[in-house]
């Protein structure tokens, strides 16, 4: 038998969630984090509860002025900003030569 798919593989999260996280940490409001993403405030909203229903936690506190990342937001935006900064880093070469792809 094999072992069970991972949660991160399962989730199938979204590059548009994880920029979405960072940007409500930012911004401290999910208008202001819709606006610099160029999206809609409901979809903001909802990209956000598709996110927190697939993780089955609530990743930031509602306050009556925006919102606060709560444990499990700070380390969800902690990852999603290490997963970020390395889409726009170019792939490692290789240190060994490869007879198929020479110079890799």
């Amino acid at each position: 038998m094999s072992a069970p798919t991972p949660w991160f593989i399962r989730a199938r999260l979204k590059t548009r969630q994880l920029m979405l996280l960072t940007a409500i940490c930012d911004e401290g409001n999910i208008h202001r984090a819709a606006e610099v993403l160029n999206m809609s405030q409901p979809a903001a909203s909802k990209l956000l509860k598709d996110l927190e229903d697939m993780l089955g936690v609530s990743l930031f506190e509602r306050q009556p002025r925006g919102m606060r990342p709560n444990w499990y937001g700070e380390t969800m935006i902690r990852h999603a900003r290490i997963a970020l900064s390395s889409f726009g880093k170019p792939a490692r070469k290789s240190t060994r030569s490869s007879p198929d792809f020479p110079g890799t």
